[in-house]
């Protein structure tokens, strides 16, 4: 199992929000806070439109070490036998409300 980034979609915010796979694949070692996302599941902000498949919404440091309230928010799925990073940036509003509520 390896852990892949979507070329279509998980480096789109990396250069603003200083991310790398590395420090990405560090903090997703020891995750804040991740549930499982339904898709299909109206109540819930869809993930991606091409997405069908469960997603994991995990919440994690910006990096080891960083302050509590430096987070991103990844979005994974599998692929085949590997997660595949598809989405990685900052903490938005959308995801940072989803996760105050369900918490």
């Amino acid at each position: 199992m390896a852990i892949r980034f979507d070329p279509k979609s998980a480096y789109k915010h990396f250069e603003e929000d200083r991310l790398g796979e590395e420090q990405i694949k560090q903090s997703m070692r020891q995750p804040v806070w991740f549930a499982l996302i339904d898709p299909n599941d109206v109540e819930v902000p869809p993930p991606a439109a091409d997405v069908t498949s469960p997603v994991v919404l995990m919440i994690c440091k910006r990096h080891p070490g960083a302050l509590d309230d430096d987070l991103i928010e990844l979005l994974i799925t599998m692929d085949g036998r590997d997660k595949l990073v598809f989405h990685a940036e900052r903490l938005t509003d959308k995801w940072r409300t989803y996760w105050l509520k369900w918490r």
